[in-house]
């Protein structure tokens, strides 16, 4: 049932973000982050299991706890004697009297409630370690979650960065297809060489394949994206980006998708936030070793109860036949006190409490390794966040400047002034440097979403 309600809630987000159609043309699918993070979430077989353990764990903790109080039973028991013992008493002068023993068909039936009166506290102990350890699943739940988060936020990453590449080796292909044009134009009035006219040509046929191989790049990243989000069903085999234009170049392949993503901007502005927490001293990475070193040491405890006394009280009301000797029915009220204390066991009690003792101490330590190695972590994308954001100004910079030199090399070009070579060599500068600019934020992005992945949760 529990499997069915989850797959009907994925396939309910499914039909949420569904691509449409128009008429006639490619699907278009918009595919927010967020909306992303919560497909791959609802789902993940594997965080739907790790679900169920946890509620298992849970169940079996509740079901320890039922010992803390009295068991009521109806108990009943039927036996058939096939021969019964029986003896003569005399009954007068030459007469006797057999005299039997019981009866061939014998019952018995009533209720009974027995309560586990002192335990020297392992009832409770075994509790606590079952609690613990359901903290544990519970825990693994949540690096579950935070690590399926973090995995289709770096697929969703790269998806961008594939469709942002992509728009942007549109924008040079467009560019060198247009001066291919006008130089063509050129060499007919004979103003242009036939040097610049193959060079043109071949550096817009270059930017047409750099343009089928990042079309490409976006089908496997998307891919990837789709996987974890669910949609393998989309055809993703040709996608294009809707931001890069409206239509690819012209005699390019009809795309099987349009793919619509948040802008990189929108998404650095959503987890800049998130830069300066500190990683959390209670990460759930480190909260699995803590639950489980707790449940060993509740454990060891129960187990030490064992060199102590025990007393169990049980009382019964029961309607037995026969009486003894008498055929009849009659009532039995029993009250029944039993007290045990082990004297000698061979040292079984001491040593399965020091196995559980040591095993909460490996706990303990790895949950300290692990807390290292989480602040280890997020000092390290904490250093490598600081110095892309450094650099993300002069990035842009060169960006903006060497677009503006391609500009004023063709300008110069068109006037005689500079060779074709000289165009070549700034375009592939301003694809470049916006290709870089690009990356730089990318990689912002994962820096930052390793860092909530490393960090507390908000409240």
């Amino acid at each position: 049932m529990r499997d069915n309600i989850r797959s009907t809630l994925c396939a309910a987000l499914l039909l949420l973000g569904l691509p449409t159609a128009a008429p006639a043309g490619p699907l278009t699918m918009t595919l927010p982050l967020v909306q992303a993070e919560a497909r791959a979430q609802t789902c993940s077989a594997r965080i739907a299991s790790k679900l169920q353990e946890a509620k298992s764990t849970q169940s079996a903790a509740d079901g320890q706890y039922s010992l803390f109080w009295p068991k009521l039973s109806l108990e009943g028991s039927y036996t058939y004697l096939s021969e019964l013992s029986a003896f003569d008493l005399p009954a007068g002068p030459g007469r006797t009297q057999t005299i039997t023993l019981g009866d061939h068909h014998n019952y018995s039936i009533g209720l009974q409630a027995a309560w586990n009166a002192w335990d020297s506290f392992a009832v409770y102990n075994s509790w606590q370690a079952l609690q613990a350890l359901a903290r544990a699943k519970q825990e693994e739940l949540r690096v579950l979650q935070r690590e399926t988060v973090l995995k289709v936020r770096l697929a969703y990453f790269q998806a961008q960065l594939a469709a942002e590449r992509l728009r942007l080796i549109n924008q040079s292909a467009r560019l060198a297809q247009a001066q291919y044009r006008d130089i063509q134009a050129k060499a007919r009035a004979g103003a242009a060489s036939r040097m610049d006219l193959l060079a043109s040509h071949v550096e817009a046929l270059g930017r047409e394949r750099q343009l089928q191989s990042a079309q490409t790049d976006l089908a496997l990243a998307l891919r990837d994206l789709n996987r974890l989000t669910g949609q393998t069903h989309i055809d993703a085999s040709k996608p294009w980006y809707t931001q890069a234009e409206d239509k690819p170049l012209a005699g390019f392949e009809q795309p099987s998708l349009y793919l619509e993503l948040d802008p990189l901007e929108e998404s650095l502005a959503r987890f800049e936030t998130q830069a300066g927490q500190p990683t959390a001293a209670d990460h759930p990475q480190a909260a699995v070793f803590m639950a489980l070193a707790e449940s060993a040491q509740a454990s060891a405890f129960a187990i030490s109860a064992g060199h102590w006394p025990r007393l169990s009280v049980a009382v019964k009301t029961s309607l037995d036949y026969p009486d003894g000797p008498v055929q009849e029915q009659y009532n039995q009220n029993m009250l029944s006190i039993k007290a045990s204390w082990p004297l000698w066991e061979g040292n079984r009690v001491v040593n399965q409490e020091k196995e559980k003792t040591l095993a909460a101490r490996a706990q303990e330590q790895q949950a300290a390794y692990t807390r290292e190695e989480l602040a280890l972590a997020w000092n390290k994308a904490r250093d490598r966040l600081s110095e892309l954001q450094a650099g993300q100004p002069l990035l842009d910079k060169i960006e903006k400047e060497t677009a503006e030199l391609a500009a004023v090399a063709y300008s110069a070009f068109r006037a005689g002034r500079a060779d074709y070579l000289d165009v070549q060599a700034a375009n592939l500068k301003a694809l470049e440097s916006g290709t870089q600019a690009a990356l730089n934020k990318v990689q912002r992005l994962i820096q930052l979403a390793m860092l909530e992945s490393l960090s507390a949760e908000k409240e």
